[in-house]
């Protein structure tokens, strides 16, 4: 991500915003929303967590993978898409 530096009046308005803010341009076009730093992110789940006995029964039977394993395969997807 790139920064983009804000300042004068229009930075000090963005650090008063408590909540999510659109930012429009002159004309009235969305530019994108702006996020306070400060704001607490919160995850929604759409589904329940897994039980105990399924984390058990996953961790006995399926296939896990090193993190050596996983960065060649991402490596290897990495070349192949280049």
């Amino acid at each position: 991500m790139s920064p983009l530096i804000v300042d004068g009046p229009f930075g000090d308005r963005l650090l008063a915003a408590n909540n999510v803010t659109e930012v429009h341009d002159a004309s009235g076009k969305l530019l994108g929303k702006f996020v306070p730093n400060s704001m607490p992110v919160v995850y929604v789940l759409d589904s329940p967590l897994p039980s105990n006995e399924d984390l058990a029964r996953r961790m006995r039977e399926e296939r896990s993978y090193t993190a050596e394993e996983v960065m060649d395969r991402l490596r290897s997807i990495r070349e192949r898409s280049q």
